[in-house]
């Protein structure tokens, strides 16, 4: 423990705690709003490079069926869109639509092969970048799970508020009520919670 000049200890003269923390509390704010600005420009930034996967995909294949795609679709909150790999198949009215891919191979058509290296490397960089995407938005969920259950907290610390406010009057008529004279800030905060009671 430090000692001040006149040798007591200063941690027997600090503020109340409120007041004395107030500068940790918003550098440790700032920095926590900083790291969380970041995870979302890096989910930003990875969105961004699988867009351009896409677009090496469909420029290194013909347009044809059995060509490999990522596509866009809402999660099941309806709220973000995550990419999935798929391969556009036909309809039985032979139009086509989008296919989920677990497992990548190449269309055998002779078209698919002069970019195929190029399309298996940029499916496979896509794969990787779409679980590190899941990793991420895994993360931000339990942040936001993490910051839902602090309104019970906020709820219990209003409550506690206002118990700690009904204890001080009864503390504080009860000195009047025995002919005490309180000082000006202490009666102003008296008349203040009478007035709410």
């Amino acid at each position: 423990m430090d000692k001040s000049a006149d040798g007591k200890d200063d941690d027997l003269k600090s503020d109340f705690g409120r007041a004395a923390n107030q500068a940790d509390y918003a550098a440790d704010r700032g920095d926590l709003v900083g790291r969380i600005d970041r995870v979302y420009r890096n989910l930003a930034e990875i969105d961004g490079l699988i867009d351009r996967m896409a677009q090496v995909l469909r420029i290194s294949q013909p347009p044809m069926f059995g060509k490999l795609d990522i596509r866009w679709w809402k999660d099941r909150t309806g709220s973000y869109r995550d990419p999935f790999g798929v391969r556009w198949m036909p309809t039985k009215l032979k139009k086509s639509k989008p296919v989920v891919v677990q497992r990548v191979s190449l269309a055998k058509h002779p078209k698919f092969q002069l970019n195929s290296k190029v399309t298996l490397r940029a499916f496979s960089h896509f794969k990787q970048w779409a679980e590190e995407r899941n990793k991420l938005r895994s993360k931000i969920w339990r942040m936001k799970k993490m910051a839902g259950q602090l309104e019970g907290l906020e709820r219990q610390i209003e409550e506690e508020r206002r118990f700690l406010d009904g204890l001080w009057y009864r503390a504080a008529k009860n000195l009047i009520e025995d002919g005490q004279v309180l000082d000006a800030d202490t009666y102003e905060e008296f008349r203040r919670l009478e007035e709410e009671e």
